[in-house]
């Protein structure tokens, strides 16, 4: 490629090929007025350097033609400026600059740490507390024992009351109170209270029939005596 023959040497190439301004821009993603700024040199219609190598690059690429020797005849002929203020790509607006104060974005950091703390505490304290019982777990139950160990758990830090006691629960927040039943039907009460005195709050049935009153009985509501607990059996030696 002769020296100062950019220009006439692109056009030539374009002719050849037929292709013209346009759809050189289409192929290259070039735009058109950029193109024929660079084949007329005029520099105040083109963007920074490293664009102008870019567009170089492409436009060599898609006419076949050597890129570095492109490049060698573009600076010959434009005397293309380096680096320099306003040679440069332009700067990203997201990046932490080396004014930034650090001071600034660990207090940033602890604000949104705190408002995270905040939020879950918050989360915490207005919802309901949770209370599940696992003994007796259906709403009505019957039993023949007079005491019921009633289990069950709730969040760490609330309180259970259970028929109006106050009652202790380990760390993970479970509970073991034996509960003394009356005969008939119970009607247990549970509560669930959070700190600033939210509640959650459910009740469980318990029928208590003794043992004894489960004995078969005859019409006239006597006991019937158990014909199987006796048996006569034969003397030693004698008649039965």
């Amino acid at each position: 490629m002769e020296h100062h023959s950019l220009k006439k040497f692109f056009e030539e190439r374009l002719q050849s090929r037929e292709i013209n301004l346009e759809r050189l821009a289409q192929k290259t993603g070039v735009a058109e007025r950029h193109i024929e700024a660079i084949l007329s040199g005029d520099l105040e219609k083109l963007p920074a350097a490293p664009y102008i190598r870019g567009y170089l690059m492409k436009i060599a690429q898609a006419l076949d033609l050597d890129v570095n020797e492109v490049m060698l005849t573009y600076r010959q002929e434009t005397s293309l400026r380096t680096s320099g203020a306003k040679d440069v790509l332009p700067s990203n607006r997201f990046r932490l600059t080396s004014s930034t104060n650090p001071r600034l974005i660990l207090f940033s950091a602890g604000g949104a740490l705190a408002l995270l703390v905040f939020g879950f505490f918050l989360f915490r304290v207005l919802n309901r507390p949770t209370l599940r019982i696992t003994v007796p777990v259906l709403p009505v139950t019957t039993v023949t024992e007079r005491e019921l160990v009633i289990q069950g758990s709730i969040n760490a830090g609330d309180k259970i009351i259970i028929g109006g006691d106050e009652v202790p629960t380990n760390a993970r927040g479970e509970f073991s109170y034996p509960y003394t039943l009356e005969p008939g039907l119970n009607t247990i009460e549970f509560v669930a209270t959070k700190i600033l005195g939210r509640e959650t709050r459910m009740t469980r049935q318990v029928v208590y029939q003794p043992a004894d009153n489960l004995e078969p009985k005859d019409q006239s509501g006597s006991r019937r005596p158990n014909t199987r607990a006796s048996t006569t059996l034969p003397l030693s030696g004698g008649q039965p």
